[in-house]
């Protein structure tokens, strides 16, 4: 297999390939107690700390990013100018916009939305909103913000997570005397359980393999918690069934670290958090640690500010990409007489192709065969060819990338008496495709090869009224037509051929693809 057939085209992303991404956070600047924060803006930075770029910068406050599944975009809400003075997660729109900052575009418009969470395949936003002034609860819209439908009906449900396999949204829920859990429903809302908490439980985030769920929790004040503080956050996990899976960062002989927001990696090896508690172990700021507890990391310190200045992180995608080529979009194939292979030689070919040869040359189809004159008397008039042509698609619903399969054939003849053909042909293109259509995968449908298989249809004959010339055999279709779903938009698709055949109504091989050299 050689020829590199389709390629769809994709933006390209930031993230190095097979390497965890950037990490979105908000950062909340210039605090006064007579005015709160007056700034909040969403930054991006390399794990170990390099490359801070800040992507928003106007009147208002922008907080809780959320990477859409390919890396490319960013969604986050963006209040109202001059919040409440000592607003840190006021509702406002969701907007969205690409990784560098640019093309910020609202896609709500109630001032009531908060804390978007993509679907692994980017087609649909979940959100916390009061918008139908009974409550702050769950909203799920498509990607560009039409047809929300709220699918929790609680006193607060918010923080929304959505599972890496898209069958559970986990969040933030008011479970009665003032505190909070982690809870689970389907993406319609059915079918909640309660996942974990302990006091203020908030901030759920999915392991790339959906098993697991980290989440911040306020462990209220017992005695443990050092330094008179009344409450402790601290990084608890639970299995997806509501197990418990361990702490993160709990209390130790040493005191409670102060810890909450995490965000778990898309290689599953580390979690992004706030850690707020330099007293015990000198970490304040955005850090990484990994799940069991060990190996916690500064990525960037709150210094000079204090507390939550940097919050909400949330981690990049793994870049899910191969090479392809910038386009190969249309593919013209001739087809000429297919042929035996020679087993039992009796001739020598000329040089330089001293090859050994067999005579008389056999048909592979003893069923049909074509006009020519040193061979059956009649005129060479056959022109056999496949043409194959992309139309990549217009982004965005709905699917309009298509592939379109032109098989052009004439003077078909049956080999018995010469006459016009007027059965069918079977058209075999063998294909091994490589595209973004592929599960399970952290995110959604991924990168992948698939088992090689022959994507086959018929083309029908009709006779002609000329005498030199055999039948016509015609049809002009589509990938989408004949296997609906092949050709699907945005994924990237590399269509590999191998050997065209066209075999007569006996299954034999009749043309092949190839040329020829008058």
């Amino acid at each position: 297999m050689a020829v590199l057939l389709l390629a769809f085209p994709s933006a390209a992303t930031a993230t190095f390939p097979g390497a965890n991404g950037k990490i979105a956070f908000e950062a909340l600047e210039n605090f006064t107690p007579q005015t709160g924060w007056q700034k909040i803006d969403i930054f991006s930075v390399n794990p170990d700390g390099s490359g801070r770029v800040q992507l928003t910068a106007n009147s208002e406050k922008n907080f809780a990013p959320a990477w859409s599944p390919d890396g490319t975009k960013i969604a986050f809400t963006s209040t109202r100018t001059n919040p409440p003075m000592q607003c840190r997660d006021c509702p406002g729109d969701i907007y969205v916009m690409n990784a560098d900052g640019t093309a910020q575009t609202r896609i709500t418009a109630t001032g009531l939305d908060n804390h978007p969470a993509w679907s692994p395949d980017g087609q649909r936003i979940a959100f916390s909103s009061g918008r139908d002034g009974v409550a702050v609860n769950i909203w799920v819209m498509n990607a560009d913000g039409t047809a929300p439908v709220r699918i929790t009906d609680t006193t607060y449900s918010d923080h929304p997570s959505w599972s890496p396999d898209g069958t559970k949204i986990a969040f933030t829920r008011y479970s009665g005397g003032g505190e909070t859990d982690i809870a689970t429903a389907n993406p319609d809302g059915s079918g909640q359980i309660r996942i974990g908490g302990n006091g203020f439980a908030a901030f759920p985030s999915w392991a790339p393999d959906a098993t697991k769920i980290v989440y911040g929790d306020l462990f209220f004040d017992d005695g443990q918690c050092p330094y008179a503080v009344v409450s402790c956050p601290l990084l608890y996990m639970a299995t997806r069934n509501g197990s418990p899976a361990g702490v993160v960062r709990g209390v130790t002989d040493q005191g409670s670290p102060v810890d909450s927001m995490p965000a778990w990696s898309p290689d599953g090896t580390r979690i992004a958090f706030l850690a707020g508690n330099s007293r015990i172990d000198g970490f304040e700021g955005l850090s990484t640690i990994r799940p069991s507890g060990a190996d916690i990391q500064l990525v960037i310190a709150d210094e000079p500010h204090v507390g939550e200045q940097l919050r909400n992180p949330d981690w990049q995608p793994i870049l899910k990409g191969y090479p392809r080529p910038k386009g190969a979009g249309t593919e013209h194939f001739p087809l000429i007489p297919a042929y035996q292979p020679c087993s039992s030689p009796n001739r020598q070919h000329a040089a330089p192709l001293s090859l050994a040869s067999c005579n008389p040359p056999t048909q592979s189809s003893t069923q049909l065969t074509v006009g020519t004159p040193d061979a059956n008397a009649k005129p060479a008039n056959s022109v056999a060819s496949l043409r194959i042509g992309v139309i990549p698609g217009l982004a965005g619903p709905p699917d309009d990338a298509e592939v379109n399969l032109i098989t052009s054939i004439t003077d078909v003849r049956n080999a018995s008496d010469l006459t016009d053909y007027t059965g069918n042909l079977e058209m075999r293109v063998p294909l091994r495709i490589t595209d973004k259509s592929n599960t399970p995968y952290p995110g959604g449908p991924g990168p992948g090869t698939a088992a090689d298989f022959t994507f086959t249809w018929n083309v029908p004959c009709t006779a002609t009224s000329d005498p030199n010339i055999g039948s016509s055999c015609n049809l002009s279709t589509t990938a989408d037509t004949l296997l609906p779903g092949s050709a699907l938009e945005g994924r990237r698709a590399i269509w590999q051929t191998d050997q065209i055949e066209v075999r007569d109504g006996a299954g034999q091989p009749f043309l092949r693809q190839g040329v020829f050299v008058p």
